[in-house]
């Protein structure tokens, strides 16, 4: 069985500062000493997929750490760095960077319209997109013959043959209205001038994973529509970061059956409940295992099977199925009207019965009806008889 595996990491969150900076260091440690173990017994992975919060702020000296954590990390997979897919987070954006237009238009950009019109403007690009000047530096240096970053290209498409299977992750960016903090929720935008390109690009993959930063919910209420429903429709796996808590959810619609899956955060502090995960899929046969990953703090340091965050994933390791969507059903006929099949039968029975009323009682005494006065004379059935229906 050919399968392919990829290893999620999510909000690494590099700092320089000395003592963030020893601590991050103890839990990271440890994540490259459990991905060699995990190599050694068996999973190891093709493709390293980082979605977003490499830094966290956006500084050049964060990401001087990061290099060298990649470095190690890719020595500890065997892979190249052809092998790692990178997409910017909030903390990815260097705040100092967000120049007086970029603030002043962003509260304008709630339309369809507004973010496609200014996604088309280069210069309008280049004046949002000052705020990845690090992560830019960072990404052109260190994987800029797979993957470059700037003013035009701050999404990607890279396609491979794993498998058997033909592979392409879409690299997006939810990140380019990010000011951070809590007050993002509900103002970012990926655009459809961002999304349905790169879904053109991956037209012809057979297996098509979308890895960006920001929840679905994190998008403003029109793109989120537009874009959700595009990625959900023509990607298999959605891949995100940015809560810090591990998700895993099979979106089934009658157009749709993505797989979003939210790593957790590498690194926020030793307390927190750091996370990451390994994806093995048969992609043949539709099969596959979410491998959890947690970090515990307690002996020295160690990371281990996630165990807490799923009641039925008791030991860590969560089985899928890959449906598809639910075909077009064929047109049904609309079933014939139960008045229209008896029309016919119950004009038959409308004459009988009035033939019936005919031969009982064709004339009706008018001294029958009573009254003061009797009347002796008859009266017949057609002069008194008023259909319902007229």
């Amino acid at each position: 069985m050919a399968t392919i595996t990829w290893l999620h990491l999510s909000d690494l969150h590099f700092r320089a500062e000395a003592r963030q900076a020893w601590d991050e260091d103890v839990v990271l440690r440890a994540l490259l000493a459990d991905v060699r173990e995990q190599r050694e017994a068996g999973l190891a992975p093709d493709l390293i997929l980082v979605s977003g919060d490499v830094a966290f702020s956006g500084a050049p000296a964060e990401y001087d750490l990061a290099r060298a954590f990649f470095d190690d990390l890719l020595a500890a997979t065997g892979l190249e760095r052809d092998r790692l897919f990178l997409v910017p987070g909030n903390h990815d954006v260097d705040r100092a960077k967000i120049g007086f237009m970029a603030k002043q238009m962003a509260p304008t950009l709630t339309s369809r319209y507004a973010v496609n019109a200014l996604l088309a403007d280069a210069d309008a690009r280049r004046t949002f997109f000052a705020r990845f000047e690090g992560y830019a530096t960072f990404v052109n240096g260190y994987l800029g013959a797979w993957q470059t970053f700037d003013n035009d290209r701050y999404f990607y498409v890279r396609a491979l043959d794993l498998a058997g299977c033909r592979l392409a992750v879409l690299g997006l960016n939810s990140a380019w209205l990010a000011q951070g903090g809590d007050e993002d929720r509900h103002r970012l935008a990926l655009g459809e001038r961002q999304v349905r390109p790169a879904l053109d690009a991956a037209r012809g993959a057979e297996l098509r994973i979308a890895l960006l930063h920001h929840p679905f919910e994190w998008l403003q209420d029109g793109d989120r529509e537009d874009s959700s429903a595009l990625l959900a429709q023509e990607c298999a796996f959605v891949l995100q970061g940015h809560m810090h808590q591990v998700g895993l959810l099979q979106a089934r619609t009658p157009d749709s059956n993505a797989f979003l899956v939210a790593a957790g955060a590498c690194y926020e502090t030793r307390q927190h409940p750091n996370a990451y995960n390994f994806v093995r899929l048969d992609p043949a046969g539709g099969q596959g295992t979410v491998y959890l990953r947690a970090y515990s703090d307690r002996r020295g340091g160690f990371w281990t099977k996630d165990t807490l965050n799923y009641r039925n994933v008791p030991d860590g390791e969560y089985r899928f199925s890959l449906r598809r969507a639910a075909e077009p059903s064929e047109p049904v006929a609309p079933a014939p009207s139960p008045i229209a099949q008896t029309r016919e039968e119950l004009v038959r029975a409308r004459r009988r019965y009035l033939a019936q009323l005919r031969r009982m009682c064709n004339a009706l005494p008018l001294a029958a009806l009573g009254g003061e006065q009797s009347i002796d004379e008859d009266v017949t059935l057609d002069k008194v008889y008023v259909a319902l229906d007229t």
